[in-house]
Formats: structure tokens, sequence, C-alpha cells
């Protein structure tokens, strides 16, 4: 039996000693007879089928632990034994490929990171209207503390919105969001991550000023988000628009009605001819002028009037004499501090952009797959 048993075994030992005594520059291959490297598989590897306690691991020329597959935890971690279901060890990293982060059962729900819109990197979700960045959890927040941008820009195209209610044509409407502007009550506060004083390690969190704002609490349900906790920016500005409009519309409407311009002034007349100037502008309106002397005997008369003023002329001679005068008009508002719009071409052109540019860059952002790309 051992014989046979020796014999059996034959094969296994024969190959061991050919591994053994092939040179550091012999090749082996598994599912190939011409293998490339000193190891190559041409068709699919299982390690660790068993699924024991047993760890892979290979080094790079300075790093021990380039790869590391850690069985018992079952994590992998790059250029680190792993910490955490996927780590990353070195603290700069360099990923040349996009990546889609999530498992999303395909979804479309992931996040996409790395594509390139135009000569500009992306962070966005597989498909448009989902993800956040940030989130509330129970009652706490996942916050970012800043986030600083050269614009953020909220979605308002036409066929991206529903139950569109246009305020200005409904009077109710308007009248009930004036109401709620009237109750708004802005408040002076601070965060209760900033502090009044520097404190080593969390010297970004220094704020010595007050923020101004709002409390969710106190304020219309439509401007908050959807947790009824945060403010939507955007809506606050717009309901501010609201507002300013409805102060336009009261303010026209006092330009539309006739306002009385008043001026009046006391003078010596020392000659037999004086001419007044009036302070007001009246408009182009000629006022009404009503003269009260200090003389009883010497008449005062009127001889000329304009907008800009008036000629009185007395009866006779006195050096002690003068008079008090008053001029009113009635002028139309609609005529005052009208203000022209007259803008040159070049800087009319970047607040009216030309129809043939806008739809040059429509179409840019409509052909979405040609401007997607990795870089």
């Amino acid at each position: 039996m051992k014989k046979n048993h020796l014999f059996n075994r034959l094969p296994y030992l024969f190959i061991a000693f050919l591994l053994f005594s092939l040179s550091a520059s012999a090749q082996v291959g598994i599912g190939t007879t011409s293998p490339t490297a000193q190891l190559t598989v041409m068709e699919d590897a299982i390690f660790n089928e068993s699924g024991g306690n047993h760890d892979f691991r290979v080094e790079g020329n300075t790093n021990t632990n380039l790869f590391f597959i850690d069985g018992s935890a079952d994590a992998i971690g790059f250029s680190a034994v792993p910490t955490a279901p996927f780590s990353l060890g070195i603290p700069v990293h360099t990923i040349f490929h996009p990546i889609e982060i999530g498992n999303d059962g395909n979804t479309g729900s992931q996040a996409l990171l790395g594509y390139f819109r135009g000569p500009d990197v992306t962070i966005e979700p597989e498909s448009g209207g989902y993800g956040y960045v940030g989130y509330r959890v129970g009652s706490a927040w996942q916050e970012w503390y800043r986030m600083y941008s050269n614009g953020f820009i909220t979605v308002s195209a036409r066929e991206s919105k529903r139950n569109i209610h246009q305020v200005n044509l409904d009077s109710g409407i308007k009248n009930y969001l004036i109401n709620n502007i009237r109750n708004l009550k802005p408040s002076l506060y601070n965060y209760i991550n900033e502090y009044d004083e520097m404190i080593v390690g969390k010297e970004n969190h220094y704020r010595p000023a007050f923020r101004l704002g709002l409390i969710a609490d106190e304020s219309p349900d439509y401007i908050l988000d959807e947790g009824f906790s945060g403010v939507d920016t955007y809506a606050l500005a717009t309901l501010n628009l609201i507002g300013i409009q409805h102060n336009m519309d009261e303010i026209e409407k006092i330009k539309n009605s006739n306002v009385v311009i008043q001026d009046f002034g006391t003078n010596k007349l020392n000659t037999l001819e004086l001419w007044v100037s009036f302070t007001e502008d009246f408009n182009n309106q000629i006022p009404i002028i009503t003269l009260t002397g200090n003389k009883s005997y010497i008449n005062l008369s009127i001889i000329e009037k304009t907008p800009t003023g008036f000629r009185v002329k007395a009866s006779q001679l006195d050096n002690q004499l003068s008079f008090d005068w008053i001029a009113v008009a009635k002028v139309n508002n609609k005529n005052i501090n009208q203000r022209e719009s007259i803008i040159p071409n070049n800087i009319k052109d970047k607040l009216e952009v030309p129809q043939e540019i806008k739809n040059q860059i429509i179409n840019f952002y409509n052909t979405t797959n040609a401007n997607i790309k990795s870089k």
C-alpha cells in the first residue's frame, strides 16, 4: 500500500520538482500554453472559495500593502490595511477615470464623479432630480458648514415644473403672499457650532458677527424644505420679488395721481418791480400766486409769471414795503422723475442675449451625449 501510495504521488512530486527547478525567468500559464508573465491566468480565478479567514495581499515597490483583501473583515484596502469595507490609505489619490458610486441595482440612481461637461469636471446624479448634498437625519442635520461657488442655479425650465400658478394673475394669491411678507420675522442669530472666541482646532467656526435670516417654525410652509426645517433661498428671493413688485405698483398709483406742489416766501420791495424765483420745481406748470403786502395803501400786482418765478409791481415806492407770497400748483405725478433707459448696444446685448446666440448655447446643452466625456 505504501508503494502504491508513493506511486500515486509521483506526478505531483514531478511537477513540484519542475517548478522549483525552473529559473527565475520561467513562465507558468493556467488556461494557456503561451504565458506572457511568470504567472498568466487566462480563465476565471477564485480565491478563498471556502470562505475562510484568509487574506490576499499585493506588494508594491515600497508599499507592502498596495492592495489588501482582508477575508475576516470582508474589506478591501488600497495602499493600506483596510479599516472599513473600502479604504484608500494614502492622503492624496489620483483616479484617472470617472467612477460611479452607489449600489443602485441598475435603477439609475448612482452618483457620478469625474465626468466632464466641456472642460469642467462634474459631480452629478445618474438620473436628474435625485440625490442630496447633505441630509437631515432625524432631528439632526448632516449639513456642510460652507459651500463656495460662482453661482448656485435652481432648475427653472417650464418643462421641469407642474402645478404652475402665476401669482400676478390672481389677486387673492398675491394679497395672501403680501400679508405673509408683512408677518415674516427676520432674526439675528448664530449657529450652535459657531463660537464667540477663536478655539484652537476650530478656528474656521469663530464668528464674532451675527447672521441674519428666518427661523423655520416662524416661516410660511412654501418657502421651507420638504422636512419643514430649512429655508429655500430661491423661494425666499421670489417672495421678496413679489413684495418689490407690489411696492412698485403702489408707487405707480401715487405717481399717476395729482400732487400739490407749493412754494412760499417773504421779499422786500425797494423798487417798483421785483422778480421772484421759485425754489420748487412746478414741472412746467404755472402756479397760482397769492400776495400779501405790509402796507395797505400800496397795491401789489403780478405782471408776469412762469413755471420758474413771477414779477411783482407796486403802485408806489416805500422803503419799508415787503410782502409774503405763496405759489400753489396741482401737478400730475406721471410726468415727474421719468427715467429714460437708453443703453449702449454692447451693454444691452449682455442684458438681452440675441436669439441666435441663445439658440447656439441651447443646442450645445441639448446635445447631452456630445458634451459628456471622461478626460
